[in-house]
């Protein structure tokens, strides 16, 4: 599910992101970024639910556009194990 669309429904669609793990991890992900590339929430893989042996059940993926998302900021924002997705 494309992460823009999560956050429409949930009705912070336009301010930043701020994505929480299991482990206390914390990424900030901007407005800017989610609402106009293709960001997901990853909780299938191949039509199966993602185990937690592959970072599920659920983790934000970022594209692979090494100009618009290089590895600094975004490169260490892939959260695995989300607990939380929210507005800043």
């Amino acid at each position: 599910m494309p992460l823009r669309d999560l956050a429409r429904r949930g009705g912070f669609a336009g301010r930043d992101l701020r994505v929480t793990a299991e482990d206390g991890f914390v990424a900030i992900i901007a407005a800017s970024d989610y609402m106009t590339a293709p960001i997901m929430v990853a909780y299938e893989a191949g039509g199966k639910p993602i185990p937690t042996l592959k970072k599920g059940p659920l983790l934000i993926v970022f594209p692979p556009d090494p100009l618009r998302f290089p590895r600094r900021p975004y490169g260490s924002q892939w959260v695995w194990f989300v607990r939380s997705v929210g507005p800043r």
